[in-house]
């Protein structure tokens, strides 16, 4: 107190703490004036109620990113009084719009005052929408603050990534050119290689087309479907392929809930074409020359059907009287170049003794073509008679009956009538041809052979049509030293056609009441009385 009478008013002071705060003050007196005071703590007026800092808290997410991106929230804090304490942060979802389950992140920074402060990094496994949270704990000098699920700059969209999808094809396969090559070693498959993925889940579909579908346009021949487990490489099944050509392949990932869906690639993909190499299977049938005189040439004839433009050669081999089973070394042998499917002639050969000769053929095959043959020893088209001078042969009859026409599922059989002959040896060739083949040039779908025994009929074996139709006989006699060769009966021959339908068809006129030779029927007034019939009982 330095002026007498008057106010005079404290220095100022800052307080820590928030509270209710109470001035008391006393007058110390001098020689003139005694002490006042103090003025008492609950004064009117004298107290002063100290509130905490109003805080402002506000946030900015890092942007949005794919699975497997990394990100972050940005907490503002204003309007403290040196505050500290901590911020944390909050990260919900994906897709909790409320934020009312348990966050997937949980995080918090120490506050030194105000200013900006961040988040660590977190990398999000889902897709989806993720919303943060953040809030200040306050201190004695400061309230606390926080923001709110809702507010935009605190949502962040965690996209679906592409994975990468390549492919590879199996090796090239390739059939050997022999006929007991085993399919097991023609698979196939495609390998698929899937990375950049977030766990992918789902399923990679692999599409086989071809052979030679260049634009993969037509229905694939083979699909397969394999189960994805995060990335990796993926195989498809094994596939065989029963043609040649070139093979595509086509591989599609379905995507799932973080994974977007990948392919199919192109069809022209060099990484996913394979040449497949199989061998035809090549037909091979022969058919010796006719009989002939002792000093006449025999050849073979070798039909070659069913390559794939067959090159290579078919090797002759002729076997003589006595050498029945064809073993050994051949009379004569020969080979002719193949370029084509065709019907291929051996050289002729005459040969030097009368008797029975055989004719063995065989096809060499090539890489596009299996092998074929040898034909059978005994084979009777591949017999050839050399009589001995001045033995003329017999000429026999061959004529044919077919059986009648059953339902399907019934056996058919041919009956073939040998005359005229000269105690013929030899066999007769049955061969069927059908359903609805009209001109007997297709492959036979039924042959069977019977020894020839003397002038009489023979029967071929049974033979149980798959399906209904019209079935034609075509029958041969082979011939021997004795007596040409007779046949074959005509495709158009009425008594050698069968009609196979799904109930009984009729029965052909057979035999001797029946047909161009039947026996005259005797007037009515000459034939019997047909029996009475049976009484007839009740009860």
């Amino acid at each position: 107190v330095a002026h007498g009478n008057g106010d005079y008013r404290s220095a100022s002071f800052r307080p820590r703490a928030p509270g209710v705060y109470r001035w008391v003050v006393r007058y110390s007196g001098d020689r003139g004036n005694r002490p006042a005071g103090p003025t008492a703590c609950t004064a009117a007026g004298e107290e002063v109620v100290v509130s905490r800092a109003r805080t402002a808290l506000s946030t900015n997410a890092s942007p949005g990113a794919g699975i497997g991106g990394a990100i972050h929230d940005t907490a503002t804090l204003a309007g403290g009084s040196a505050p500290t304490g901590s911020v944390t942060f909050r990260l919900y979802g994906p897709d909790d719009a409320t934020c009312s389950r348990a966050p997937a992140f949980v995080a918090q920074q120490r506050v030194f005052g105000n200013g900006q402060y961040q988040s660590p990094a977190f990398t999000p496994q889902d897709s989806g929408t993720y919303r943060w949270t953040a809030s200040y704990s306050g201190n004695l000098s400061n309230a606390g603050a926080g923001t709110t699920c809702d507010d935009n700059a605190e949502a962040v969209t965690i996209g679906r990534v592409r994975p990468s999808l390549s492919t590879s094809a199996s090796p090239v396969a390739t059939v050997g050119r022999g006929p007991r090559v085993s399919a097991a070693g023609l698979s196939i498959y495609d390998a698929a290689t899937l990375s950049q993925g977030a766990q992918p889940t789902g399923e990679i579909t692999f599409k086989l087309y071809g052979p030679n579908d260049a634009r993969c346009t037509r229905a694939p021949v083979f699909t397969s479907a394999t189960t994805v487990n995060g990335n990796g490489i993926y195989n498809s099944q094994r596939f065989i392929p029963t043609a040649g050509g070139i093979y595509r392949w086509r591989a599609t990932y379905s995507g799932d809930a973080n994974n977007f869906a990948v392919g199919p690639g192109s069809c022209g993909d060099r990484d996913e074409g394979v040449r497949i190499t199989i061998p035809a299977v090549v037909s091979l049938t022969s058919s010796a020359s006719a009989a002939v005189t002792i000093g006449g040439a025999v050849h073979d004839t070798a039909h070659l059907s069913g390559g794939s433009r067959p090159t290579g050669s078919i090797g002759f081999r002729l076997y003589g009287p006595t050498n029945k089973g064809c073993t050994g070394r051949p009379v004569f042998a020969s080979t002719v170049t193949v370029t084509g499917n065709d019907d291929y002639a051996s050289p002729a050969f005459t040969p030097d003794a009368a008797g029975k000769y055989r004719w063995v053929a065989r096809y060499s095959g090539d890489a596009r073509n299996r092998s074929a043959g040898p034909t059978g020893c005994d084979d009777v088209a591949e017999v050839t008679i050399v009589r001995p001078a001045g033995v003329d042969p017999a000429v026999p009859a061959l004529s044919t009956t077919s059986s009648p026409s059953p339902a399907l599922g019934a056996p058919i059989y041919d009956t073939a009538h040998l005359t005229a002959g000269l105690a013929p040896g030899g066999a007769i060739t049955f061969e069927l041809y059908g359903p609805d083949d009209q001109t007997c040039t297709g492959p036979p779908a039924f042959t069977a052979t019977t020894t020839v025994n003397g002038n009489g009929s023979y029967r071929s074996a049974a033979f149980v049509v798959p399906q209904p139709g019209t079935y034609r006989w075509v029958a041969s006699y082979s011939g021997d030293l004795g007596n040409t060769a007779a046949g074959p009966t005509s495709c158009t021959d009425a008594a050698e056609t069968a009609v196979i339908g799904t109930t009984p068809g009729p029965t052909p006129d057979h035999g001797p009441d029946h047909g161009p030779n039947k026996r005259p029927r005797k007037p009515a007034h000459q034939r019997k009385p047909p029996p009475p019939p049976p009484p007839l009982v009740t009860g």
